[in-house]
């Protein structure tokens, strides 16, 4: 798989600060996000006015890019999805003017309490010459420190070099009894255990 960002999209500055035109809170605020990266349409209105991407990836909008590369032949290694990402706060004079207009709208606090956090997430399945198809790997990290943000996506990119994916998916195609009368959560954690992860997802709320 070919890393599309060796070096880091996003940098240890995630704040957003330049304010909006007075109008720009008619709109409607509304499906916030407290765990994710997902944004609503209120949020993705101030991120691209502060000239910073928002893209519909994973059927969703948010600050995030591909992470990994992969050419599907039909049969073997799918990489469904790899992303990396980062949620931003509010900071100088947007803080001020979304304090502000808080006052006529108490949900806006919801962005001056809002931390800030990159994330990391890759999705591998496998297709079986029979078209079986199996997720053999999921990972998804997030981080409120850049620096270690940036120490687990190399590891992972490493990982993701060093790995033999054809090989796990047969073991654990094999020992699918193990598994696949867990819940879903636990299938995905069963599976990161066997590549000596101690689970699948790691995720930090926002707010």
């Amino acid at each position: 798989m070919k890393v599309l960002h060796k070096q880091d999209i996003f940098d240890s500055n995630p704040y957003l600060t330049e304010s909006v035109a007075d109008d720009f809170y008619n709109n409607t605020f509304e499906y916030f996000d407290k765990d994710g990266f997902d944004l609503n349409h209120f949020e993705a209105g101030l991120y691209k006015h502060n000239n910073v991407l928002v893209q519909p990836l994973l059927n969703r909008n948010a600050n995030h890019y591909k992470w990994f590369e992969h050419k599907f032949t039909g049969k073997g290694i799918h990489l469904d999805h790899s992303l990396l990402m980062c949620r931003r706060a509010y900071s100088d004079t947007l803080a001020e003017q979304i304090r502000h207009k808080s006052q006529e709208n108490p949900l806006l606090n919801k962005l001056l309490m809002l931390r800030p956090k990159w994330g990391i997430d890759v999705n591998i399945e496998f297709v079986f010459d029979d078209d079986t198809i199996i997720e053999v790997f999921h990972h998804e990290s997030d981080y409120f420190e850049y620096e270690e943000y940036l120490n687990n996506k190399h590891k992972l990119e490493q990982f993701v070099a060093d790995t033999d994916f054809a090989d796990a998916a047969h073991n654990l195609l094999r020992d699918s009894h193990l598994w696949r009368n867990m819940c879903g959560d636990d299938q995905t954690d069963y599976k990161a255990r066997y590549f000596g992860f101690n689970r699948a997802y790691t995720t930090q709320k926002v707010i």
